[in-house]
């Protein structure tokens, strides 16, 4: 009865600890928490929990696409009176992560309190992935096994944090694109290559929502998207032949009096591009390039523009 005892109060303040040790993400939203633990001895009583923290959207060096950059965190709590040395690894979607805890005195004799040591490891997950995390460990003491799962939330529409890593030139398909499209001047061939490759389609025909913003990887794949979509390709095809980040934006902002009366209260997202000294509006979805130079800047109200480096408000 003394042993179920004292682990049901291991049980309750692990349950608070998890509570607690779960905060807020930027980027991660925890959809699942699996906690078993099969054996416990009197001599070292043994909690571990895994949690993140301290995330934050950053670019892949190597893809050039979003990642949610976390600390991965594991605390573990020995209300025992056995010194405890131990190592052990987790596993981060199919990937191994080493853990050594040495030297974790023992606590009290009680639930009351306990020695508390905590490791972390940096890591980076893809935009796209959700996040399984299998946290076990098995010694003479205790075997534990957790199972957290985190959903990525990256957004799909203007968000002054994350608005630069759509923006992708060091991409490997922008930058194959690119090459593959021949033709002077460069500004020109590359506007109706998008032009004429990609076909509109509203998001909520495609995604079902009334606003997402596409990655230029993921325009090339659907080979579909709105205005943004258009403009966040062309722009990266741009930065990717040699614009550099002051030369070349997307622009994003709403309908003027003249363009209300052709399109309504909507906003519009196009390309601003300084060719030879003057700096030009560019209509991504026209063939003719010169004619969404006058029409953007007669319809449209410049508010943001932005590249893979800089965000500006403009108004």
């Amino acid at each position: 009865m003394k042993r179920f005892a004292k682990i049901f109060l291991l049980f309750l303040l692990s349950l608070t600890l998890i509570s607690s040790l779960l905060p807020h993400s930027a980027c991660l939203r925890t959809v699942k928490v699996i906690r078993k633990a099969s054996f416990v001895n009197y001599s070292s009583d043994l909690t571990i929990i895994g949690y993140n923290k301290a995330d934050s959207w950053r670019r892949n060096p190597v893809t050039d696409l979003p990642e949610c950059y976390s600390q991965l965190y594991f605390t573990v709590l020995n209300q025992g009176t056995t010194l405890y040395n131990s190592s052990w690894t987790a596993t981060l979607n199919d990937s191994l992560i080493y853990f050594k805890i040495g030297n974790l005195t023992a606590g009290y004799n009680t639930v009351s309190g306990g020695a508390i040591l905590s490791e972390y490891e940096d890591f980076g997950i893809p935009y796209n992935l959700r996040v399984y995390l299998t946290a076990p460990t098995s010694t003479e003491f205790i075997y534990t096994y957790s199972e957290y799962t985190w959903q990525l939330d990256f957004p799909r529409w203007l968000d002054e944090d994350v608005a630069k890593l759509y923006i992708t030139p060091n991409n490997p398909q922008i930058k194959e694109l690119e090459k593959s499209i021949i033709g002077w001047p460069r500004w020109f061939f590359l506007c109706n290559w998008v032009a004429l490759n990609i076909k509109y389609q509203y998001d909520v025909n495609v995604h079902g929502v009334s606003e997402y913003w596409q990655l230029p990887s993921e325009t090339l794949q659907l080979r579909t998207g709105d205005c943004e979509d258009f403009a966040i390709l062309l722009c990266s095809l741009y930065r990717a032949t040699g614009y550099d980040e002051n030369s070349v934006f997307v622009v994003v902002g709403p309908t003027n009096d003249l363009g209300k009366a052709f399109y309504g209260e909507a906003w519009h997202a196009w390309v601003r591009i300084n060719i030879g000294g003057v700096w030009t509006d560019i209509e991504p979805q026209d063939p003719t390039v010169v004619l969404g130079m006058l029409v953007n800047s007669a319809l449209f109200n410049a508010v943001y523009q932005f590249n893979d480096v800089h965000f500006w408000r403009l108004k």
